[in-house]
């Protein structure tokens, strides 16, 4: 067995994939690279990948610019908590976000995921009433059985 299968195989046993039982886990098929909308699997079959990694993926894989753009930023700054610190990538992507918005939206609220964002503005939501001293106004309506992600309230 090569290093890909012995991976693959300790996958099945130790990882608890999304949206599958954990005793009776459904097939996974390994990937080992993509390109714009295909995946290209371990055993060398190629797929299109209809969900865009959960609409995460809009651009494709490997695109160029993309690539070309993480890297720099890789070198800079990978990662930091935005709890209190800031960097200067953060500031120039809501300086556009702004500037494409009319009054008054002038405030920007970054979240890593779709079902993060729909979350956090549920959060922001039940807060605006409570300092509008109205914390009775609690109810959500929302479209029966919608999917939002993985989120709590989402």
């Amino acid at each position: 067995m090569n290093k890909t299968e012995m991976d693959f195989a300790f996958d099945k046993k130790h990882i608890w994939h999304p949206y599958t039982s954990m005793t009776h886990a459904l097939p996974t098929y390994g990937v080992t690279s993509a390109h714009g909308c295909q995946l290209t699997l371990a055993d060398g079959r190629q797929l299109i990948d209809g969900t865009s990694s959960w609409w995460a993926c809009v651009h494709g894989y490997s695109h160029p610019q993309i690539l070309a753009a993480m890297s720099v930023q890789m070198q800079q700054l990978s990662h930091v908590m935005f709890g209190g610190i800031t960097h200067q990538s953060a500031i120039e992507l809501c300086k556009r976000l702004v500037n494409m918005t009319c009054e008054p939206l002038t405030k920007v609220f970054l979240a890593d995921s779709g079902s993060i964002a729909v979350e956090v503005a549920l959060k922001m939501a039940l807060q605006y009433w409570q300092g509008r001293q109205q914390p009775q106004k609690q109810r959500i309506l929302t479209v029966k059985q919608g999917y939002h992600g993985d989120t709590f309230a989402a």
